[in-house]
């Protein structure tokens, strides 16, 4: 009986890696055939403006009109006024109207656009998570009518655990390429007319200052941790020190002997 059982589960997972594991033609065909190809678009657009605090206002009131959002921001200079950098999100298909508008906003020194076609990669992360998905089923379906010993139960049990575990996995992967699909990276670098940017063989001295407040959290983080381990030694050696107080005077008075 146990080894039917193992001889189903293997069928089972063995069906579904190999419908996961296609061939790389076959996973082009079916994205070739699934519509419109899926695409990572990132971008970035450098302005000369003639007032920085104004521009950034209009950009991010704009960047809300289209439904995006500021993932990070940076400015270099007194108040952030020398010269400012802003990383947003932009749901893509929205992506060259706002950046027609920005380019109002200002002189444009810099603008480029590159795209990463993900298409085979979308289609493969569906097609293994449909097949894993069935394969739950068929374990659930197999655990819910199986009454041997409990040993078969157990190693259908590992099994599903296994399945559910990769497709907990999968589902994030997937969700994550949706959502750099969804919306495209845009990288606005603002500067006053007249202005430099910073030189960037200062990047790392910034990035250095950026990530001073972190070393030094995590440095007080070990000490604190240090500490704690030493109080707990010694309140762990506490109940014992009377018998070794005990034990070190009883070998003096030996020695004297």
């Amino acid at each position: 009986m146990t080894r039917l059982l193992l001889i189903w589960l293997l069928l089972i997972t063995g069906c579904a890696r190999a419908e996961s594991a296609a061939a790389p033609g076959a996973v082009a065909a079916n994205a070739s055939d699934s519509g419109p190809r899926k695409r990572v678009v990132r971008a970035s657009l450098s302005l000369e403006v003639s007032r920085l605090s104004e521009a950034r206002s209009a950009l991010e009131r704009q960047l809300a009109e289209v439904g995006g959002f500021v993932q990070s921001s940076q400015g270099y200079g007194v108040d952030g006024e020398a010269w400012s950098e802003l990383v947003v999100r932009v749901p893509e298909p929205k992506l060259a109207a706002f950046k027609g508008r920005l380019a109002k906003l200002g002189h444009v020194t810099g603008d480029r656009l590159e795209t990463d076609d993900v298409t085979e990669q979308h289609v493969d992360l569906a097609a293994r998570l449909r097949n894993l998905t069935r394969t739950e089923a068929r374990l659930l379906s197999l655990l819910d009518t199986r009454t041997g010993a409990l040993a078969e139960i157990i190693e259908v049990e590992r099994e599903l655990s296994r399945v559910r575990g990769e497709v907990e996995q999968l589902t994030a992967q997937a969700s994550a390429l949706d959502r750099q699909i969804a919306f495209a990276t845009l990288t606005v670098s603002l500067r006053p007319a007249g202005t430099q940017a910073p030189d960037d063989a200062l990047a790392p001295l910034r990035a250095l200052g950026r990530d001073a407040g972190n070393v030094i959290t995590g440095s007080a983080a070990v000490l604190v941790a240090t500490f704690a381990a030493i109080a707990r030694a010694l309140l762990a050696a506490l109940p014992w020190l009377p018998m070794l107080a005990l034990g070190w005077l009883g070998a003096r008075r030996l020695r004297r002997r």
